[in-house]
């Protein structure tokens, strides 16, 4: 399967409960950002048996209905501001408002790819919509912050130089900013819409094994699967959402 880089430690879980449902199968994930998960199907022609997006409108617009009959939402994530704890970021974000870090000279903050992952895109969204929201002049940003030598190709690049100080914040989802121990800020309540995915997940008309692709699919939406998601922080939603034509 191919799958967005923030689902890498919910799919690892889920793995050998796949496999012990599905004999002489085995799980193998490819992870990336999910506009690459997407083109991997629609452009490179590879096949999968199944594709998860972190962000669901992006599926569909690159994949249904050539690719792929319909797709089920069943997960959002947000994106908030994260430092390692303990260290002066994180204080700092315990103390001031979030826009005061990311304009505080001298603070390296990474960010994810807007052209390829989701988590990127939001971020960029949000920080315009906080500057149309706010009032005082002190908590507008902008994107001159963002140091294009900081960037990575998605949100799981971010996590280790975040870790070892390459970096000393960054744009995560907060269930990466949960699992990891990091202290975070959220973003402002008026722009949350702008900082909120949803995960879609489809089976290709490609796949080979299209049976195991929807089996997988329906493992992740059961209650085991919302379990295993739940421990690593991501929020299911009440009901999985299908768009598209009807199975």
């Amino acid at each position: 399967m191919f799958a967005a880089a923030s689902m890498g430690s919910t799919l690892e879980d889920l793995a050998p409960l796949f496999a012990s449902r599905q004999p002489g199968f085995h799980l193998e994930v490819e992870l990336s950002s999910s506009r690459m998960a997407c083109t991997k199907v629609t452009t490179e022609n590879r096949s999968a048996d199944l594709v998860v997006s972190a962000d669901a409108d992006l599926m569909h617009a690159l994949m249904l209905p050539r690719e792929a009959k319909h797709l089920t939402r069943f997960a959002r994530n947000r994106v908030v501001l994260a430092a390692s704890r303990g260290s002066a970021v994180a204080e700092l974000l315990t103390r001031t408002p979030w826009q005061h870090t990311v304009t505080k000279p001298g603070i390296r903050i990474g960010f994810a790819d807007p052209e390829q992952a989701p988590v990127g895109a939001r971020t960029m969204t949000a920080l315009r919509e906080n500057d149309a929201v706010v009032g005082e002049e002190g908590l507008r940003v902008g994107s001159a912050p963002l140091d294009p030598r900081f960037m990575r190709p998605d949100v799981a690049k971010l996590i280790a130089p975040l870790e070892t100080g390459e970096i000393d914040a960054a744009f995560v989802y907060e269930s990466e900013a949960r699992q990891y121990g990091f202290a975070y800020a959220k973003l402002d309540q008026r722009i949350d819409g702008s900082a909120t995915t949803f995960y879609a997940a489809t089976v290709p008309h490609r796949a080979r094994h299209p049976r195991q692709g929807q089996e997988l699919l329906d493992l992740l939406v059961s209650e085991t699967g919302r379990q295993v998601a739940a421990a690593r922080f991501l929020e299911m939603l009440d009901q999985p959402q299908i768009e598209g034509e009807p199975q």
